[in-house]
């Protein structure tokens, strides 16, 4: 069974335009299945003798007018990069480094890196730099105070 990390960016292009910075800035390449121009773009990079599998798509958890109580740090993002690999500690480590090297290409874009769709790792905000939550930070309202400040609206 895999696991999932996700790297959530507060921008408007295209999957298609994402993929093509995770080929540059992570050596990931296009599945051989994947067309050109689909909603979602299916990825891959060699991890030792496996593969780490990578989908780039429109975020589509965002919660049009959510209640308060219904409020996610992920709102505010437009594209959601989804991480999977069968070893939790492998995903989490290239995870953390494709995050990483996506700050580091592309500073002007903010950026929020989670673990199963829940846990809050890390975020980043132009001018403000990389912040790491306190482990078990959820992306939900209760932990709203925790987040806010580091997160798009």
């Amino acid at each position: 069974m895999s696991a999932v990390d996700s790297i959530f960016l507060a921008v408007n292009e295209t999957p298609e335009e994402v993929a093509g910075w995770l080929t540059e800035v992570h050596g990931v390449e296009r599945r051989e299945d994947q067309a050109a121009g689909g909603e979602a773009v299916g990825l891959r990079g060699r991890v030792g003798d496996d593969w780490l599998g990578v989908v780039v798509q429109r975020n589509g958890y965002v919660l049009v007018d959510p209640e308060p109580g219904e409020l996610q740090a992920i709102d505010g993002y437009g594209i959601d990069v989804g991480i999977r690999y069968r070893s939790e500690d492998v995903l989490h480590r290239e995870s953390r480094l494709m995050f990483g090297r996506l700050v580091e290409a592309h500073p002007e874009t903010a950026m929020l890196l989670l673990h199963d769709l829940d846990i809050l790792v890390a975020a980043y905000l132009p001018g403000a730099g990389v912040h790491d939550f306190v482990p078990g930070t959820t992306q939900d309202a209760p932990d709203a105070d925790h987040w806010r400040p580091w997160v798009v609206a």
